[in-house]
């Protein structure tokens, strides 16, 4: 049983990591690195000046990604976007896995090894995308390993990495980190020697780390085996140079690591120091160095939390085995020898690793997102990137200079290049002034300056993004984004025929629709500019939520079609709680109680903590006679009220 539950335990976690790596993508750097890729590998050129965009056409770009985007456009030529989501997850699959068995050779014991592995990837995920860092944790690890055989072997695998540099450099800049390893494991288990060792000679600790010296001269030199030399080296640098406060306003990932934006990162390491502290006899060097400068550059910037948390997941691996077999264990014994139940339990450790394997499965799934950056599934996440607003400028044949949101770049260059040139995308470097000085101007300064004819806009409800109506018409609306027109002559056709005017979607709810909804003239216009929308995007949820609200409050004659718009957006969103409780609403209105209940039952069991239909549950009981049914559902409604309240407080 103890044999099994164990391979139960590596089943469960080794699922878990595989399920949570499968994910539709969504990071707009990706399509920036495709449509790169297509370029190289067609023109067989690797670019050294920005063409993508006509804000910064012809500036300087060190592309040293490109041998990523050469692979994966080779990938996707042979396939699809689909099978780059699954490639993506099998990627983020064999590094994790690969930590969990360089973690178990530090001699941790599988079910800890799996916890703290478990961590460390939740730690990352955030970051997980298809993108070149991606490929820089999987070499960080490879690194690991090898110097870790090495340290403990000196087998000649070691020579391994001057090789493997030379794919990395041209992959990423994150490179440096397999030299900084290198180079913190020489210092490390030099300083282990000198305290060991007290009449040292320093002869001898050269010729004892003459292997890894020569190793990491070598691979610095293999570093240098790229179209930009030392600059892809450098690169993480002039990023950080352009640190302004505006550019870690619009690039996140490069904002310093506080306590209030990453507190993950923060407890996780302090941890790994108390753990570090009450073992401190059992210290290494090479240890404590990665600690301290791995974690100081995870406090630096954002971006290098997931680093620091593959590095340390193998140290926190053995000095919590240290901290269990010298501490914990002990404790226990001294206070259950004697129990009926503990011998017994002492040799049945298969209770521990079901219940151990049950909490990484419980884990995984309340982890899996249905929405957001990491949605479940494969190929485009549409409810992120602007699939339909750009099927749209290419289909109305808008033209002109382009403005765009900044996380939108991405994907306008994959679609629309080489007919439209962006305005601005994710390269940080190419975009620095934009980054740190235009990002302040209105669009009626932006568009003056730049002769810009329209907006694509990500959809926000902040009132700098908001385009003035009088200088602006909205053409587009979506789940992601919209397109706003530049109201002049040239334009007149294409507004009169595409504009929203009674359209809001800035707006919070739809309360702004009520005037609109009274008049029956304006009512009908409003319909039709929703069935205009959705004409064009059969899966515009908000257009079809919006309907069904028209209809709803139109009168009963309506009620028919706005059940069928709340049916036909649960389609889209079937996880949303909002749309059952309002479907439940309308069967109401018309009569039909038993659909009406099932539709409430169905809300709470998608969000337990949706108050109204608590409510209207207890309402349905309390008609029909059952009073105890009622007074519970009440009872709860009224917990949970009792309990948001003072959250809110």
């Amino acid at each position: 049983m103890d044999r099994y539950s164990r391979y139960l335990t590596i089943i469960a976690f080794c699922g878990s990591i595989l399920i949570l790596s499968i994910f539709k993508l969504s990071n707009q750097d990706t399509y920036l690195h495709l449509k790169a890729g297509e370029y190289i590998v067609h023109s067989w050129n690797i670019p050294r000046t920005d063409f993508f965009s006509y804000t910064a056409f012809g500036k300087d770009w060190v592309y040293h990604e490109w041998l990523f985007a050469a692979l994966t456009y080779s990938i996707y030529s042979f396939s699809s976007l689909e099978f780059l989501s699954i490639a993506t997850a099998l990627l983020i699959f064999t590094t994790f896995i690969l930590l969990f068995k360089l973690t178990l050779r530090s001699g941790t014991n599988p079910s800890l090894a799996a916890a703290i592995v478990m961590a460390a990837f939740l730690g990352t995920r955030f970051f997980f995308s298809l993108r070149p860092h991606q490929v820089s944790y999987l070499f960080i690890v490879l690194f690991l390993f090898i110097l870790t055989e090495y340290s403990e072997r000196r087998n000649k695998g070691i020579w391994l990495l001057p090789f493997l540099m030379v794919p990395w450099a041209n992959i990423h800049a994150g490179c440096i980190y397999g030299l900084a390893l290198i180079g913190l494991y020489i210092t490390g288990d030099t300083i282990d020697r000198m305290v060991r060792d007290k009449g040292f000679r320093w002869s001898e600790l050269l010729d004892a780390q003459r292997v890894l010296i020569l190793v990491l001269v070598v691979s610095v030199l293999a570093s240098l085996i790229n179209p930009y030399t030392y600059r892809a080296l450098t690169y993480p640098w002039e990023i950080m140079q352009l640190n302004t406060s505006q550019f870690t306003i619009s690039v996140v990932e490069w904002r310093p690591t506080t306590l209030a934006n990453y507190p993950y990162f923060f407890l996780l390491s302090s941890v790994l120091v108390l753990i570090m502290a009450i073992n401190y006899r059992d210290i290494r060097a090479r240890e404590v160095l990665i600690v301290l400068v791995f974690g100081f550059w995870g406090a630096k910037v954002e971006r290098a939390v997931g680093e620091f948390l593959l590095v340390t997941a193998p140290i926190s691996g053995r000095y919590g085995q240290i901290l269990i077999d010298r501490q914990i264990k002990p404790l226990i014994a001294r206070f259950t020898t004697g129990f009926p139940m503990h011998a017994k339990l002492k040799k049945s450790a298969w209770i521990y690793n079901l219940a151990f394997s049950a909490g990484i499965v419980y884990l995984a799934i309340v982890s899996i997102e249905r929405h957001g950056g990491h949605q479940l599934g494969v190929g485009i996440n549409e409810e992120m990137v602007p699939v339909q607003a750009a099927r749209f400028l290419k289909e109305a044949g808008i033209s002109g200079n382009m403005y765009n949101s900044y996380d939108y770049g991405g994907y306008l260059i994959w679609f629309c290049y080489p007919e439209r040139l962006v305005f601005v995308d994710g390269r940080h470097d190419v975009h620095a002034d934009y980054l740190k000085d235009a990002a302040y101007l209105s669009y009626e300064d932006l568009s003056q300056q730049f002769n810009i004819n329209y907006l694509v806009l990500r959809n926000a409800r902040v009132p700098g993004e908001i385009p003035p109506n009088d200088k602006w018409g909205l053409v587009y609306w979506g789940d992601a984004g919209r397109v706003y027109l530049r109201r002049n002559a040239g334009n007149l056709g294409l507004l009169n025929r595409y504009e929203y005017r009674l359209i809001q979607p800035d707006q919070e709810g739809f309360g702004y629709l009520n005037p609109y909804i009274k008049d029956s003239a304006s009512r009908e216009e409003l319909i039709r500019e929703l069935n205009m929308s959705i004409a064009f995007d059969q899966n515009n949820l908000n257009a079809h939520v919006a309907l069904a609200y028209v209809y709803k409050n139109s009168g009963n004659q309506y009620s028919d079609a706005a059940i069928r718009e709340y049916e036909k957006a649960i389609e889209i969103r079937p996880d949303e709680a909002f749309l059952h409780n309002s479907l439940g609403v309308m069967y109401k209105k018309i009569g039909k109680m038993t659909d009406a209940k099932k539709e409430w039952e169905k809300t709470i069991e998608v969000d337990s903590g949706y108050l109204p239909a608590y409510h209207n549950l207890s309402e349905y009981y309390s008609a029909i006679g059952n009073l105890n049914t009622a007074n519970r559902y009440e009872d709860k409604y009224k917990q949970l009220k009792s309990k948001k309240e003072k959250e809110r407080h």
